[in-house]
């Protein structure tokens, strides 16, 4: 697949942004193409190109989110190994650049949160997480070291949730450390 021009992603995140606007203000239901058109002054052709109509587009919107984050769990995860102490600078950093990279989508995620009512972006989110977590600990056939992995995972994910939505003036690098010294807890925890 052709990578997009910079003008596509430009008109995707012009359309973006006016969808999650409108849905500040309304239920997805009576939010029209014309609407995010007439917000984001772009023609319906050029809307049609991309998306069917707005729940088509948040769907996509959800997809690519959940995309970006993935990758960065995956880059998190890559630097937790046995010695993570002594990389905890490096693993810090990168979990800095997930948290801003999460905080600059708080608005997306704030309306993917509360639109889905059976939670379906959080529950994907959330799996995939703990799915890549996992395989810093063989929990499988441990029961007591399951329980911790659940409690560190959940408890991380819980920050990033409450973060997310209600402490929006908590810095993304006080969260990272907090975040850090709990996986730094976990992971030692696992060597015992």
């Amino acid at each position: 697949m052709k990578p997009e021009s910079r003008r596509v992603k430009m008109t995707k995140k012009v359309l973006c942004d006016s969808l999650i606007h409108l849905l500040f203000q309304k239920d997805i239901q009576h939010v029209t193409i014309k609407e995010i058109c007439d917000y984001a002054d772009i023609n319906r052709s050029t809307y049609y190109r991309y998306y069917q109509n707005p729940f088509d587009q948040l769907n996509k919107i959800q997809e690519e989110l959940i995309h970006e984050l993935y990758l960065h769990i995956e880059k998190l995860v890559k630097n937790i190994d046995s010695s993570l102490q002594s990389a905890s600078s490096n693993y810090t950093s990168n979990m800095i650049e997930y948290l801003e990279y999460v905080q600059s989508q708080r608005d997306v995620i704030q309306i993917l949160l509360s639109i889905f009512p059976d939670n379906q972006f959080l529950t994907t989110f959330v799996r995939h997480i703990q799915a890549n977590l996992q395989t810093l600990s063989p929990v499988a056939n441990n029961s007591f070291r399951l329980y911790d992995f659940i409690f560190a995972s959940s408890g991380c994910i819980g920050l990033l949730v409450h973060w997310l939505t209600n402490d929006p003036e908590m810095s993304a690098e006080d969260l990272a450390k907090s975040m850090v010294s709990y996986t730094i807890l976990f992971t030692s925890k696992k060597q015992q």
